[in-house]
């Protein structure tokens, strides 16, 4: 939970959020960052994120979330930004922490430097 102190000191930016709800930083050179927030107080939390990374960081923030393998996710239909369907054989990783109900999700391309990440308060 965010205090109001905290709005002023640290204001929920985009690379705040995700660290705060990743506990992993925002790679430092991720380019085109497109993000959209919804939720907080009494609803559910959905923070999505779109950038443009290394492979080496797309690796960290893997390690970073707990990620692993989701191979059922190309099996099922899904949202997804537009983007990804020009996407060269998308992979996906994600996470579930039965603790919190917190569901962590990352989407790269074969390049490993295309991101999409979605995590959501269950």
């Amino acid at each position: 939970m965010i205090n109001l102190s905290s709005l002023i000191t640290r204001p929920p930016t985009p690379s705040v959020r995700f660290e705060w709800t990743t506990k992993t930083a925002l790679p430092e050179n991720a380019k085109e960052l497109r993000h959209f927030f919804s939720g907080g107080g009494v609803a559910d939390y959905h923070d999505t994120y779109y950038f443009q990374t290394s492979p080496e960081e797309v690796d960290r923030l893997i390690l970073g979330m707990k990620l692993e393998h989701d191979k059922s996710w190309e099996l099922k239909p899904h949202y997804h930004p537009l983007e990804m369907e020009t996407w060269d054989q998308p992979k996906a990783f994600s996470h579930y922490d039965e603790e919190a109900s917190w569901l962590y999700s990352l989407v790269t391309d074969s390049s490993r430097t295309k991101v999409f990440v979605r995590v959501s308060c269950m």
